[in-house]
Formats: C-alpha cells, structure tokens, sequence
C-alpha cells in the first residue's frame, strides 16, 4: 500500500494462517519493498502470519528508513501453486481510502534463508488508486531459534534468525549490546531486548523480542528415581522420568551394568513428566541389581543438558 499524501508506506498481515508447500510460514517476518531497484527507494516491512490450511489473513506495518512502524492495513488471500498471493484493504476490508493504493503481494518461500521473495503490485481503483505501479519486497522470518525460556542469571547464548542483526536494549535503541545473530548474556528475570535487521543499506526499526527467566533452573527440577522394582505388585514398576512442564526430548538414554556393558539404548524420543524411561528388562543372560545411566536431554530453550547416575533394579 503507498500513501500518495504522505511519505510513510504501510503494510499488514492480519494474524491468520497459511503454508508453501511443506513449509509452515507461522511467525514474525521483518525485510523491505522497493521498485525495480533498491536504489531508487526502500520502505522497511514488518509482517505476522500464522497457517491454516491455504488461508491467510494477516497485519502487518512498514516505514520509511529511519520512521517508526505506524498505520495498519489488512490482508487476505490464499497459497496457489506454491505462491502465496495476498491483497491488501484497510481495517474495514475496504480500498476506497482516498491517495492510498493498497497492493497485491506475491512470494514464493526460500527454506535455504528463511525469507519470503516476490512482487507488490498497485490494485487498481479509480478514483482512489490510478496509478500502474509495482515493485519488490523481500521479508524474513525472526525469530528467537535458542528458545524464549531461560534460567535466571545463568550464561546464555541468544540466537535470532534474520540478515545482518543488531542488539539494542529498548525501543529507542539507546545502547548496542551486540551485532551479528547471536548474543551472550546473562539475565536476572524476564525481559524484552530490540533487533533490527539492515537490508541494502536501510536499518529497520526496532522489533521485540522477549525472553522468559524464570527463578528455578529447569534442568534443577528434573528427577529420576534413584530405584524402582519391576515384580509385579504395580507399585514402581518402572523407571520414570519426573519435571514440571509440558515434554522433553530424550536424545539418549543408555544404561550400563557395572561392567560397562550397555544393557539398555534408545534416542530420540518424547517424554511427558511421570513417563517411563525404562521397564528393567535385561538382554538374554544378563543379570544384576546396580547399574549406571546416561540421559541426556534437550530442553524448550534448545540446549542440551546430561545427567548421569546409578539407579538399583529391585525384583
């Protein structure tokens, strides 16, 4: 959409859902549309989209370089052939605003970077739009890929997705913490930091990002029985695995006898808190009450935390 009468461009996905292919386009997108060139002349974008079969619907904002995000438009379309192609209306579904061309938008996913690419394209409605005029926009996904949950005052490593990021500690961007995608820092609660993302040349404006600390460590409330007693009666008959959200991915658990032999080995598994890890079972010919397990775990925030213990089998 270009406001003839004024020198701000604004753009919005209203929060519905859609997917390319395969891929699923829910998220938080940040890139730029220019003519032909970008040299000739860019507008920052911002977008929100989530799936919901082909559907879209969206909002969604962009500026001049150096402008803050302001008014907000909406959009429905659909995915076809692979494409997804959209068209633009104020909050009312209308395009009869005086000096405003609203646009239809078509982007094809690039999964390699994670970015939409295509062409805007005036819709014609005279009187209010007359003018034949089109360009390009480019917007990729941002998002927190280290997780949004962290332990309060621990080292932590922040990852965003994006191109050419930039770190500021509020929206006014009055200090720099860092450059580049990724952010060391250590955190005493929750929290909103501020990326921007710099394409040909043109910084966007601030965009939140917000990381969750929370008091007690997760890995500090996940517990394994130290025995179980698998004879039968019901009662602790296995070995489960205990933690107060929702699941957790298990990338390897092994258990050794006190040789050293493996006895037990599985990867790549979900647990809910209170499921079992293992029922005691014994290969053919193998015996014993003490043995000694490996469990490592992949946690919301995306690292990995092992733990490493004995456990008694009491039949």
């Amino acid at each position: 959409m270009r406001r003839y009468f004024l020198t701000s461009l604004l753009i919005a996905f209203m929060a519905g859902s859609w997917s390319a292919g395969a891929q699923d386009m829910t998220g938080f997108w940040l890139g730029v549309t220019y003519p032909e060139n970008p040299e000739q002349g860019i507008f920052n974008y911002l977008a929100s989209m989530t799936q919901a079969g082909a559907s879209i619907g969206g909002v969604g904002q962009s500026a001049n370089p150096n402008a803050s995000f302001s008014t907000i438009v909406l959009l429905n379309g659909q995915t076809i052939g692979g494409q997804v192609v959209v068209k633009e209306a104020d909050k009312n579904g209308s395009r009869n605003t005086p000096g405003i061309c609203y646009w239809s938008l078509t982007m094809t996913y690039d999964p390699a970077t994670d970015c939409l690419k295509g062409t805007y394209q005036n819709i014609l409605n005279p009187p209010h739009c007359q003018a034949d005029e089109g360009g390009k926009i480019e917007l990729y996904r941002i998002r927190l890929r280290s997780g949004d949950t962290y332990c309060a005052n621990k080292s932590v490593l922040l990852n965003v997705s994006g191109v050419d990021i930039r770190w500021y500690d509020s929206p006014q961007k009055s200090s720099l913490l860092a450059t580049g995608n990724s952010y060391r820092t250590s955190l005493p609660q929750s929290t909103t930091l501020y990326v921007t993302q710099t394409i040909y040349k043109s910084e966007s404006p601030p965009v939140p990002v917000e990381v969750n600390v929370v008091a007690e460590c997760p890995t500090e409330t996940i517990a394994v029985p130290s025995a179980f007693s698998p004879n039968g009666d019901l009662i602790n008959e296995t070995l489960t695995i205990h933690f107060p959200f929702p699941s957790l991915l298990v990338k390897q658990f092994t258990v050794f006898d006190r040789w050293g032999r493996v006895v037990y080995d599985r990867g790549d598994f979900r647990v809910e808190g209170g499921q079992t890890l293992w029922d005691g079972k014994l290969p053919t010919g193998m015996q014993g009450e003490q043995f000694t397990y490996a469990l490592t775990l992949q946690l919301a925030s995306g690292e990995e935390h092992t733990m490493r213990n004995t456990v008694l089998v009491l039949r």
